[in-house]
């Protein structure tokens, strides 16, 4: 939510679309991790649950701002 909440509020030109567009990032990255290693804290600590969050979040914003794909993955 913090980093949804910068785009919105310091990136000129912030839509609803790109707050669609920044969510289905961030989801696409989580499935990623949900097929492929874990998003359980009780599974694989703390840190692979903030590791996974953070990386959905960076997903989504690089997205927003006109990121590759490349730099999306």
């Amino acid at each position: 939510p913090a980093v949804l909440h910068y785009y919105m509020k310091f990136v000129p030109g912030a839509d609803d679309d790109g707050v669609v567009r920044f969510l289905l990032a961030a989801a696409a990255v989580g499935i990623l991790f949900k097929i492929n290693a874990s998003i359980s804290g009780a599974e694989v600590g703390c840190q692979g649950e903030v590791g996974s969050a953070c990386s959905m979040a960076a997903a989504g914003l690089c997205e927003v701002l006109g990121g590759t794909p490349e730099q999306v993955e």
